[in-house]
């Protein structure tokens, strides 16, 4: 029997990025650690669509969108990322979901995509993660519950 070893998908958050980007152990540690567990071995990819780039740019300040592009495209270099197009992804059957609709691409382009993960600090996600698993199988956590999990 063959075990499919494939990177499992993941999507993180601005936050997420702006933290790998800054890449400061004081001020980001549970979301550094997080990215530590999802490129050990290989295991997860993250997820980068141009919905989920255009939430980045969005949710970041400063001159953080100009850093921004080069981490992203460092992390497609090295193979910890994966990039899908629009036309590559199906449209999720997801009932509305009660969020902003510049934060909606992160969720559906994560359930679109098959992510295991979206990983986020932002309460209004969390509060989805049981729907959003029981219906998509997507989980919705915190960078400290990732690293519980996945550590």
């Amino acid at each position: 029997m063959r075990v499919d070893r494939s990177p499992s998908l993941l999507v993180f958050n601005a936050l997420m990025m702006r933290a790998l980007v800054i890449n400061d152990q004081d001020i980001f540690r549970d979301e550094l650690a997080a990215f530590r567990v999802a490129f050990r071995g290989r295991r997860f990819r993250i997820l980068i669509t141009r919905g989920i780039i255009a939430e980045y740019q969005n949710d970041v300040k400063e001159t953080f969108p100009i850093q921004l592009q080069p981490a992203l495209d460092n992390q497609l270099r090295s193979g910890r990322a994966i990039y899908l197009e629009d036309s590559q992804l199906p449209l999720p059957q997801v009932a509305t979901i009660d969020l902003p609709k510049e934060h909606e691409s992160f969720v559906l382009d994560a359930i679109a995509g098959k992510a295991s993960y979206l990983v986020t600090s932002r309460r209004r996600w969390l509060g989805l993660s049981d729907r959003l698993e029981e219906n998509h199988g997507l989980r919705v956590v915190t960078p400290g519950r990732f690293v519980e999990l996945e550590g």
